[in-house]
C-alpha cells in the first residue's frame, strides 16, 4: 500500500512539473437599465423559436453551438435574432434564470428576478459593421426592461478584444466583478473579484487600443 501511495504521489509531483496552468478573465459589466437610454434602428428584431432559427450561426461557428443553443432554448432562455431575408445574421441571448453559465465551467448565481445575464452574442462576419448588433442591443434592452429587469450582467473574455470594442462604443463601461480562472491538471479553480466601485471601461484603453 506504501508503494503504490509513494508511486501515486511521484506520478502527480511529475504531472505537476510538466504541466502548463491555463488561465484566463472574465470581465463583469453592469448595466442599470433604469437609467439607460434606448437607441433606435431600422433592423427588424424577432425571436429564434426553433434551433432552425440558428442554422446560419451555427454553421459559421463550431458545432457544439447546435447542442448549447437547443439546451438554452429548452431552458427558456430569450434569443433575439435579426434575419435577412430567411436566414438569421444576428443574434443575442438574454438569461433571466436563477442560475448563468458563463465560461470554464462556472455558474453565477443572479440575486433576483430584476437580474439578468446577456450570455452570448453573435453577427455573421459579412454583415458586421451595419448596425445589426445595435439593433440587437437595443431590442434587448427595452425588452429587458419590459419583463422588469433593472440590472443585466454583460460578461466578457479577457481576449475578446473585439466584443469590448464595439460594447464600448455602445456605452458600456462599468466592470463591476473580475473572474479569474485557473486550470491545473483535472482541476478547476475560480476567483471573483468583486470592486467596491466600477472601473471604467478607460482603464483598459490602452491594452485594448480603443480610440
Amino acid at each position: 500500500m506504501k508503494i503504490l501511495i509513494k508511486k501515486l504521489f511521484f506520478r502527480l509531483l511529475t504531472e505537476l512539473k510538466n504541466t502548463k496552468v491555463k488561465s484566463d478573465k472574465l470581465f463583469y459589466f453592469i448595466i442599470n437599465l433604469e437609467s439607460n437610454i434606448e437607441k433606435t434602428t431600422s433592423y427588424v428584431v424577432s425571436y429564434a423559436k426553433t434551433i432552425e432559427d440558428l442554422e446560419l450561426i451555427i454553421k459559421e461557428r463550431e458545432t457544439y453551438f447546435a447542442k448549447m443553443y437547443q439546451e438554452w432554448l429548452a431552458n427558456g432562455y430569450i434569443c433575439f435574432i435579426v434575419k435577412e431575408i430567411d436566414s438569421t445574421i444576428g443574434i443575442v441571448w438574454l438569461n433571466n434564470t436563477r442560475v448563468v453559465p458563463l465560461e470554464f465551467g462556472y455558474r453565477q448565481i443572479l440575486n433576483d428576478k430584476t437580474e439578468a445575464a446577456l450570455i452570448d452574442a453573435y453577427v455573421v462576419k459579412n454583415k458586421r459593421g451595419k448596425g445589426v448588433y445595435k439593433a440587437l442591443w437595443s431590442q434587448l434592452l427595452k425588452e429587458a426592461k419590459k419583463i422588469g429587469i433593472k440590472t443585466l450582467y454583460v460578461h466578457i473574455l479577457n481576449n475578446n478584444v473585439l466584443s469590448f470594442k464595439v460594447h464600448y462604443k455602445l456605452g458600456l463601461k462599468g466592470v463591476t466583478k473580475i473572474l479569474y480562472y485557473y486550470r491545473i491538471l483535472w482541476f478547476n479553480i475560480y476567483f471573483v473579484r468583486n470592486l467596491k466601485n466600477l472601473v471604467d471601461i478607460t482603464y483598459f484603453k490602452k491594452y485594448l487600443k480603443l480610440n
